[in-house]
């Protein structure tokens, strides 16, 4: 059975408007009783983590809409209770022959609205939704993992990705 929500786990003030449809992030609060699985390469949950769920039908029009050339838009994350807006566009990180041949992959880039030392990289394909942010460098992740029949968009710190360091060593 899909994670109830209720009407106070939306983030209204995290909703952002495209394509004439509100996108809200709807904050899913017992995460514990979710069961999910990865979506590509990921193989552990992270140790601390919000889930949430947003219409992806209408994310992916949004990031189609956002990914065109010379073309910005605005679009809100929550990261730790509160609201960042960055102001999103096209990363161009293929070549415009290759992006032709690859239609469905976006990469965008983005800075935060009200600080400059905010900034956002969102990676979507096939419904698989990545995203960095780098607050004064306090790193978070947005990873898409799937359960109980959706999708649900993970946001956690760096340090709880799950993973451990393995220091470098010198040859």
């Amino acid at each position: 059975m899909p994670a109830q929500m209720t009407e106070k786990d939306k983030l209204g003030a995290c909703s952002f408007s495209a394509e004439n449809k509100s996108l809200d992030w709807l904050r899913i609060e017992d995460v514990a009783k979710l069961k999910l699985e990865p979506t590509i390469r990921k193989t552990q949950l992270p140790t601390k983590f919000s889930a949430y769920l947003l219409n992806e039908k209408d994310l992916k029009a949004f990031l189609k809409s956002a990914n065109q050339e010379g073309k910005s838009t605005i679009a809100s994350i929550p990261i730790e209770n509160k609201c960042i807006q960055f102001k999103l566009s096209q990363s161009r990180t293929m070549s415009k022959e290759l992006a032709a041949r690859f239609p469905d992959i976006i990469s965008l880039k983005g800075i935060s609205t009200s600080s400059e030392t905010v900034s956002v990289r969102i990676d979507y394909k096939e419904d698989n939704f990545k995203a960095e942010i780098n607050d004064n460098g306090k790193i978070y992740f947005i990873d898409t993992w799937s359960g109980e029949g959706r999708n649900y968009f993970l946001i956690y710190k760096k340090e709880d990705a799950g993973y451990e360091k393995i220091p470098h060593k010198s040859y």
